[in-house]
């Protein structure tokens, strides 16, 4: 499955509940959370279920909930684990502590309605310093923890700092957090960019993200799917060099050899699984990855 994007969806909101699975993201995130307003939460929870209820989600559908700490969360989790979602996203990532409560609450929802316990996964947002230096211990903490995203403007706030044009005040935060995902094996989504007429600076901070090792990004407007899907989407130059990769290397086992070249540059084990990772991204986005191509 692709996480190339996640894009929030206000769940108080029939026209874009009804839109969503036009909107060409891979995970439509249903919000309850910050696109929520305190007086709509009720409301919004009860739409969403019985959309989600009806059959009507025609997408990859996860649910941002409200965090352990507030008066909704076992409501949500209540009202909408048992509905045909992949996952939630869980705010406010912090403590093991809470992702261990959240996982208890869900294995009881999933049982009482004949769930396989654990089968709905769980995202969370890192949103605060503590957050940051807590990131890896949450994510080896909890199984049911796929991954985690990047909250950039609760972070800013815990730091006490306004966000700048540079970003500055964020890089340690999103460099440190994808580290801790990587070294524990999980998905790491980058931060949302808010300037939604901007494609030119969407571009350059998902490319950015992408080079630093997230596996996607968090948008808030359907118009930023396609620029980043194209940051995340390998390039006819890419297959292709991925395949010659992999020959090469094929070849040089042939001849019991470790490393191989190719166009003067030196090839190894880990340039080869940076290439059969391209070439399951181009797999998984529907693109066709045919060796022949290296002859025509």
């Amino acid at each position: 499955m692709l996480f190339r994007t996640m894009l929030s969806v206000p769940s108080n909101s029939p026209r874009m509940l009804l839109n969503a699975d036009l909107m060409g993201a891979d995970i439509v995130l249903f919000d309850l959370e910050d696109g929520v307003a305190l007086d709509q939460k009720p409301f919004a929870r009860e739409l969403l279920r019985t959309f989600l209820a009806k059959g009507l989600a025609r997408c990859n559908a996860m649910v941002r909930v409200n965090d352990v700490n507030t008066p909704f969360f076992l409501d949500d989790i209540a009202d909408i684990l048992p509905l045909p979602i992949l996952g939630i996203m869980l705010p406010k990532m912090e403590r093991v502590e809470d992702l261990h409560y959240a996982d208890e609450a869900m294995r009881k929802v999933e049982e009482a309605h004949g769930l396989e316990p654990g089968s709905r996964f769980i995202i969370g947002t890192v949103e605060s310093a503590l957050g940051v230096e807590n990131a890896y211990a949450c994510l080896t903490g909890c199984d049911r923890v796929i991954g985690c995203s990047f909250g950039s403007e609760d972070f800013a706030a815990s730091l006490g700092v306004g966000r700048s044009q540079s970003n500055e005040e964020l890089d340690y935060g999103r460099r440190r957090l994808v580290v801790s995902a990587k070294a524990a094996g999980k998905l790491a989504i980058d931060t949302v960019y808010t300037n939604y007429s901007d494609d030119e600076g969407l571009r350059a901070m998902t490319e950015q993200g992408k080079q630093l090792g997230y596996d996607g990004k968090f948008v808030v407007s359907p118009r930023q799917v396609p620029v980043v899907h194209a940051v995340y989407t390998p390039s006819e130059m890419d297959i292709r060099q991925a395949l010659l990769v992999r020959t090469k290397m094929r070849e040089a086992r042939q001849k019991s050899l470790a490393v191989a070249i190719l166009n003067g540059r030196m090839l190894d084990r880990p340039v080869l699984q940076q290439a059969e990772r391209t070439l399951a991204m181009a797999r998984a986005a529907g693109i066709s990855v045919e060796e022949e191509a290296l002859y025509e």
